[in-house]
């Protein structure tokens, strides 16, 4: 309950306490994150890597359904102009801060999942039915 009513209590107390509370929340997710997707990049190794596209299907079919998972990414980058009108200069700042924004997610997770390809070995996550699934037929 006390993690609802933190940002609830922020959010009624001003633009201001939520825009700190949020660029904590913000930097706390952002430094592990990082972290780990910049340390990890130590320990890659080439023949993890798989197939560039797995799937056996055209190049044109694999983007589109890459293109359509990626999507669900941007749900909810029109929120920054919710505020636009409490913003100092929200011409200049608002248009910055999506673009750094999302500049900045794309960086952690294209290094997090550079660095989760290479460490992994590719074929060591298959789908393998679990002992729960299988345990009643058996």
């Amino acid at each position: 309950m006390v993690g609802l009513w933190i940002p609830a209590v922020a959010n009624l107390s001003g633009v201001r306490n939520i825009a700190i509370t949020q660029n904590i929340t913000t930097v706390l997710k952002f430094i592990p994150l990082l972290f780990m997707a910049t340390v990890g990049l130590v320990f890659i190794k080439a023949h993890n890597f798989g197939p560039l596209n797995p799937t056996g299907t055209s190049a044109t079919a694999a983007i589109s359904a890459a293109a359509a998972i990626a999507l669900f990414s941007y749900i909810g980058i029109e929120t920054a102009s919710v505020v636009a009108g409490r913003v100092r200069d929200p011409r200049r700042n608002v248009g910055r801060a999506t673009v750094l924004g999302t500049i900045g997610c794309a960086v952690v997770y294209i290094l997090g999942t550079v660095t989760v390809f290479g460490t992994v070995p590719d074929g060591s996550t298959a789908w393998r039915p679990s002992s729960t699934r299988t345990s009643p037929q058996r």
